[in-house]
């Protein structure tokens, strides 16, 4: 409330040049800390931005071995025309905080690469799960869910469902489960 208080009163003061920040209980020494914090976190963002950012090759090889200890040699090989796009979706997407943690993220994409199929991306995928925390058993269920997924794919498709019926009877099974209660399971 008070960090909302002191942006008004800058505004305020800002637009009508005439209130003091006396009026509003807040301090001249509150507005400059609140500026200082302010000053220091766009530089912090600032020196992020840069770091995840490398605006060329030479750059971004120095920020994956800054990252990752070293530059792997699948990255070494990956166009030089494309590598710094490349390296800014997996340090970003892949690496970043996102919406999904660090495992989960690793267990999607290790669905997926078992159904491309890819080993190479299996094996990557696979260590890095289990590095964030998954168990053997996490990786076999994901694995099989891939699989499952698939089957149905073939069955749904080879059949030629309809999908505009499919998709009333996926809502219909939504709202049984929901009023079962089990969406929490």
């Amino acid at each position: 409330m008070k960090n909302f208080k002191i942006v008004m009163a800058i505004s305020l003061s800002i637009l009508l040049g005439q209130m003091s920040f006396a009026e509003e209980g807040i301090s001249s020494s509150e507005i400059s800390t609140e500026s200082a914090v302010q000053e220091q976190q766009e530089s912090e963002l600032a020196q992020e931005q840069k770091e995840i950012f490398p605006t060329n090759a030479q750059e971004t090889y120095k920020d994956i071995e800054k990252t990752l200890g070293f530059v792997p040699e699948f990255l070494k090989k990956y166009p030089k025309e494309g590598i710094t796009g490349a390296w800014i979706e997996m340090k970003q997407l892949e690496m970043g905080k996102t919406n999904l943690d660090a495992k989960n993220k690793q267990l999607v994409q290790l669905a997926v690469a078992g159904q491309v199929p890819c080993e190479y991306c299996v094996t990557f995928h696979s260590e890095l799960a289990k590095a964030y925390g998954a168990t053997d058993d996490e990786i076999s269920e994901v694995l099989a869910l891939s699989g499952a997924v698939r089957s149905w794919s073939t069955v749904l498709n080879g059949l030629n469902v309809d999908q505009t019926k499919f998709k009333s009877d996926v809502a219909r099974i939504v709202e049984g489960i929901k009023k079962q209660g089990k969406m929490a399971e």
